[in-house]
């Protein structure tokens, strides 16, 4: 398993687990859902192979929706949950 794979496994992980607990807050100041963030924003918005990250977490129950963009691409993107948004980049 390569380091992107785990994250990504990592970050499907977290996903769930913020999306089944509504104890935890959808707040970015939240440790669980700042850890979502940081990962998204690296594998999800930009580079080469975000496209098939993308399409993982799409996989995974969790398709990821462009929030602002420019002519180069997604600036912003957001994960929509049962309970909420996430956004992210």
């Amino acid at each position: 398993m390569t380091l992107v794979d785990y994250e990504l496994s990592t970050l499907i992980t977290y996903l769930k687990r913020v999306d089944n607990d509504p104890s935890i807050p959808l707040d970015p100041c939240s440790p669980l859902v700042s850890d979502i963030i940081d990962m998204a924003t690296m594998y999800l918005t930009v580079g080469s192979e975000v496209h098939s990250y993308r399409e993982r977490l799409r996989e995974a129950g969790y398709p990821v929706y462009p929030g602002e963009r420019d002519r180069f691409g997604w600036l912003t993107a957001y994960f929509q949950m049962k309970r909420g948004i996430i956004l992210f980049g």
